[in-house]
């Protein structure tokens, strides 16, 4: 299987036990096919844009000579559409690599050890009913996109010859059906990520960086979806002019922005709860001890008065270290790293509005 390609063991010993049979999706199923292979995946991936890429690029050579090489947009609409397809591919093996990774450093704080085994094969492998109604989705909106009016419907078939347009709309089919096969993966390894943290991880104030690991996940999602959206803006300058690509991409930053918050918002919740506990007991013991030096100083006994005042230095200590505990489970600095790239297409998008309000301008 894919995950044994990587050199983690999660395969089905364990987990039939503990979950049904489930049939893998196409995507995984493709997957390990690639992980069988005798190059990395990455490299698997790369030979399919490159040949795609020298493919159009003779045909646009032969229709309108050399000289179309030198053309910004239609060279890069080339690259675009021959190399994202193959990009969310690689996404999706990258993520649940990250995952199952993510999944082996938490082990200290699952519950039970035999959860190890079942998050590890459900957070990178999806069910295949699901993710062909995902895939489904995505190939009808790539076709509601076309009858759509304005930019983004010129570009979604644009092509010089009928060979080009063909596998334009071959890459274009294939792109959007990933991107919603991605959009399901997402959304179903944020529901697992919570249920990890509700139900299945032990909070430890003191020790809260394997915390980090899971809540890392969804910000190599938003990350990844980042860098293209960025290209795109990037290449073709028009394109944020039209209403729909507007749309779009106000929509990419409420998804990223979303599936960043929910999983830092879950740990904040469970650290707090911790938090909370903590220092009820602490405050019941210091009660309690408190309760018991009066009781001694009434009675004129007061053998254990050496032990009681140390037992409540030591939860004055404890005190301190919990209140001092964070509930955040990054610091303010890498926040706002994460923020700065999730806002970098919204940047591109206002400074090229700006520049085309100057040149336009008399």
């Amino acid at each position: 299987m894919k995950s044994e390609s990587r050199g983690i063991s999660t395969g089905r010993e364990g987990v039939d036990e503990i979950i049904p049979q489930q049939k893998l999706s196409w995507v995984d199923q493709v997957q390990d096919a690639i992980g069988r292979a005798r190059f990395p995946w990455w490299l698997t991936l790369l030979i399919f844009p490159i040949v795609l890429i020298f493919l159009e690029s003779y045909l646009l050579v032969r229709e309108s000579g050399v000289q179309a090489l030198t053309w910004p947009i239609p060279l890069g609409l080339t690259v675009i559409y021959a190399v994202f397809p193959f990009y969310v591919f690689g996404f999706l093996y990258f993520i649940d690599e990250r995952a199952q990774i993510a999944i082996q450093r938490i082990r200290p704080l699952l519950d039970e050890e035999k959860n190890l085994a079942k998050f590890n094969f459900t957070i990178s492998n999806m069910p295949s009913i699901p993710t062909a109604l995902a895939s489904l989705a995505g190939f009808a909106f790539f076709f509601g996109l076309r009858s759509v009016a304005g930019i983004t419907g010129d570009i979604v078939l644009s092509g010089t010859t009928d060979t080009t347009r063909w596998i334009r709309l071959f890459e274009g089919v294939l792109l959007w059906t990933l991107i919603g096969v991605v959009s399901y993966h997402t959304i179903r390894q944020l529901r697992i990520i919570n249920s990890m943290y509700a139900r299945h991880v032990h909070i430890d104030l003191l020790n809260q960086t394997p915390l980090y690991e899971l809540a890392r996940i969804p910000v190599y999602t938003a990350l990844s979806i980042v860098i293209p959206v960025s290209i795109i803006l990037m290449v073709l300058p028009r394109l944020p002019n039209d209403p729909v690509s507007i749309g779009l991409l106000m929509s990419t930053l409420a998804f990223n922005t979303i599936i960043v918050i929910a999983p830092i918002y879950r740990v904040h919740l469970a650290l707090d709860d911790e938090k909370v506990k903590r220092q009820n007991l602490n405050s019941k013991l210091t009660d309690d001890l408190i309760v018991r030096f009066r009781e001694e100083v009434r009675s004129n006994a007061l053998e254990d008065s050496s032990y009681i005042k140390m037992s409540l230095e030591i939860l004055n200590l404890e005190r301190d270290i919990i209140h001092s505990a964070p509930t955040w489970p990054w610091p303010a600095g890498s926040m706002k790293t994460v923020a700065a790239a999730l806002l970098f297409p919204t940047v591109i998008w206002i400074i090229q509005q700006l520049l085309q309000s100057i040149f336009a301008s008399p």
